[in-house]
Protein backbone atom coordinates (compact mmCIF):
# COMPACT_ATOMS: atom_id res chain seq x y z
CA UNK A 1 0.00 0.00 0.00
CA UNK A 2 2.97 2.29 0.56
CA UNK A 3 3.98 1.51 -3.10
CA UNK A 4 0.96 2.77 -4.66
CA UNK A 5 0.78 6.03 -2.42
CA UNK A 6 4.46 7.36 -2.86
CA UNK A 7 3.56 6.23 -6.67
CA UNK A 8 0.41 8.29 -6.80
CA UNK A 9 2.33 11.21 -4.93
CA UNK A 10 5.12 10.89 -7.25
CA UNK A 11 2.37 11.10 -10.29
CA UNK A 12 1.00 14.07 -8.58
CA UNK A 13 3.86 16.53 -8.52
CA UNK A 14 5.40 15.41 -11.38
CA UNK A 15 2.14 15.14 -13.94
CA UNK A 16 2.08 19.39 -14.33
CA UNK A 17 -1.38 20.89 -14.41
CA UNK A 18 -2.77 24.02 -12.64
CA UNK A 19 0.51 25.08 -11.74
CA UNK A 20 1.64 25.51 -15.44
CA UNK A 21 -1.42 27.88 -16.54
CA UNK A 22 -0.30 31.23 -16.74
CA UNK A 23 -2.88 32.84 -15.10
CA UNK A 24 -1.15 36.35 -14.86
CA UNK A 25 -2.57 37.72 -18.06
CA UNK A 26 1.03 39.01 -19.23
CA UNK A 27 1.25 36.32 -22.19
CA UNK A 28 0.49 38.42 -25.68
CA UNK A 29 0.72 36.81 -28.95
CA UNK A 30 2.62 38.44 -31.32
CA UNK A 31 1.88 38.41 -35.03
CA UNK A 32 3.91 36.01 -37.27
CA UNK A 33 7.14 37.63 -39.25
CA UNK A 34 5.76 36.67 -43.02
CA UNK A 35 8.02 39.29 -44.93
CA UNK A 36 10.09 37.71 -47.53
CA UNK A 37 9.99 37.12 -51.48
CA UNK A 38 7.29 35.74 -52.73
CA UNK A 39 5.83 34.26 -55.85
CA UNK A 40 2.15 35.36 -56.57
CA UNK A 41 -0.76 34.43 -58.89
CA UNK A 42 -4.25 35.35 -58.98
CA UNK A 43 -6.25 32.17 -58.92
CA UNK A 44 -9.63 32.96 -59.59
CA UNK A 45 -11.47 36.15 -60.40
CA UNK A 46 -14.79 37.23 -61.44
CA UNK A 47 -16.13 40.36 -62.96
CA UNK A 48 -14.85 43.40 -65.09
CA UNK A 49 -15.17 40.94 -68.56
CA UNK A 50 -15.36 44.04 -70.50
CA UNK A 51 -11.60 44.47 -69.56
CA UNK A 52 -10.27 41.57 -70.07
CA UNK A 53 -8.90 38.34 -68.39
CA UNK A 54 -5.24 39.90 -67.95
CA UNK A 55 -6.63 42.99 -65.68
CA UNK A 56 -5.00 41.65 -62.40
CA UNK A 57 -2.05 39.93 -64.08
CA UNK A 58 0.04 42.73 -62.28
CA UNK A 59 -0.59 40.60 -58.90
CA UNK A 60 1.16 37.62 -60.59
CA UNK A 61 5.01 36.70 -60.51
CA UNK A 62 7.14 37.85 -57.73
CA UNK A 63 6.03 39.73 -55.16
CA UNK A 64 8.57 41.12 -52.19
CA UNK A 65 6.69 41.82 -48.30
CA UNK A 66 8.72 43.69 -46.31
CA UNK A 67 7.48 45.63 -42.92
CA UNK A 68 6.28 45.45 -39.46
CA UNK A 69 3.16 43.27 -39.04
CA UNK A 70 0.89 45.96 -38.61
CA UNK A 71 2.42 47.87 -41.52
CA UNK A 72 3.51 45.55 -44.76
CA UNK A 73 4.95 46.71 -48.38
CA UNK A 74 3.57 44.23 -50.62
CA UNK A 75 5.85 45.17 -53.65
CA UNK A 76 4.79 43.43 -56.93
CA UNK A 77 6.75 43.22 -60.13
CA UNK A 78 6.88 46.35 -62.03
CA UNK A 79 7.18 48.40 -58.89
CA UNK A 80 3.25 48.43 -57.51
CA UNK A 81 3.31 48.60 -53.92
CA UNK A 82 -0.10 47.75 -51.82
CA UNK A 83 -0.09 48.31 -48.03
CA UNK A 84 -1.64 45.33 -45.90
CA UNK A 85 -1.16 43.86 -42.37
CA UNK A 86 -0.92 40.34 -40.79
CA UNK A 87 -2.70 40.02 -36.86
CA UNK A 88 -2.35 37.67 -34.62
CA UNK A 89 -4.77 35.38 -35.39
CA UNK A 90 -2.47 34.85 -38.62
CA UNK A 91 -4.87 36.88 -40.72
CA UNK A 92 -3.93 38.61 -43.71
CA UNK A 93 -5.66 41.92 -44.78
CA UNK A 94 -4.40 44.45 -47.86
CA UNK A 95 -6.34 47.91 -48.22
CA UNK A 96 -4.44 50.63 -50.45
CA UNK A 97 -5.42 52.21 -54.05
CA UNK A 98 -2.83 51.62 -56.50
CA UNK A 99 -2.43 53.17 -60.37
CA UNK A 100 -0.87 50.64 -63.26
CA UNK A 101 -0.82 52.17 -66.01
CA UNK A 102 -3.78 53.93 -66.93
CA UNK A 103 -6.07 51.98 -64.39
CA UNK A 104 -6.58 52.10 -60.73
CA UNK A 105 -7.43 50.01 -58.19
CA UNK A 106 -9.02 50.31 -54.99
CA UNK A 107 -8.54 47.09 -53.46
CA UNK A 108 -9.67 45.08 -49.98
CA UNK A 109 -9.21 42.07 -48.83
CA UNK A 110 -9.05 39.67 -45.78
CA UNK A 111 -7.35 35.88 -45.90
CA UNK A 112 -4.90 33.54 -44.35
CA UNK A 113 -1.13 33.42 -43.81
CA UNK A 114 -0.35 29.23 -43.18
CA UNK A 115 3.08 27.92 -43.16
CA UNK A 116 3.65 24.46 -45.54
CA UNK A 117 6.77 22.50 -45.22
CA UNK A 118 8.30 25.52 -43.55
CA UNK A 119 7.53 28.49 -45.87
CA UNK A 120 4.82 31.04 -45.63
CA UNK A 121 1.47 30.48 -48.15
CA UNK A 122 -1.05 33.45 -48.60
CA UNK A 123 -4.22 32.98 -49.63
CA UNK A 124 -6.10 36.25 -49.67
CA UNK A 125 -10.14 36.96 -50.89
CA UNK A 126 -10.14 40.45 -52.59
CA UNK A 127 -12.73 43.02 -53.82
CA UNK A 128 -11.26 45.71 -56.76
CA UNK A 129 -13.03 48.37 -57.57
CA UNK A 130 -11.11 49.24 -60.72
CA UNK A 131 -11.76 52.32 -63.37
CA UNK A 132 -9.10 53.47 -66.01
CA UNK A 133 -8.74 56.95 -67.72
CA UNK A 134 -8.23 56.29 -70.70
CA UNK A 135 -11.72 54.74 -71.28
CA UNK A 136 -10.09 51.30 -71.72
CA UNK A 137 -12.51 49.29 -69.76
CA UNK A 138 -16.06 50.70 -67.95
CA UNK A 139 -15.64 51.40 -64.21
CA UNK A 140 -15.91 47.84 -62.93
CA UNK A 141 -15.51 45.39 -59.58
CA UNK A 142 -13.59 42.46 -59.64
CA UNK A 143 -13.61 39.77 -56.88
CA UNK A 144 -10.31 37.38 -57.16
CA UNK A 145 -8.89 35.06 -54.99
CA UNK A 146 -5.17 35.83 -54.70
CA UNK A 147 -2.66 33.13 -53.59
CA UNK A 148 1.56 33.82 -52.64
CA UNK A 149 3.57 31.31 -51.63
CA UNK A 150 7.23 32.31 -50.14
CA UNK A 151 10.53 30.87 -52.10
CA UNK A 152 13.29 32.90 -49.41
CA UNK A 153 12.96 34.94 -45.87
Amino acid sequence: MMRWMGLWAGLVACAGGAQDIDTTGTTTLEAPDITGVYVADVVEQDGCEEAGEGLMDWMTGDLTITGLPDDLSFEFAGDVVVAGSVDTAFEVALADEVTVGDASFVLSGTGLAYIDAGLWILDVDLTVDASSASSEFPDCAVFARFEAGQVSE
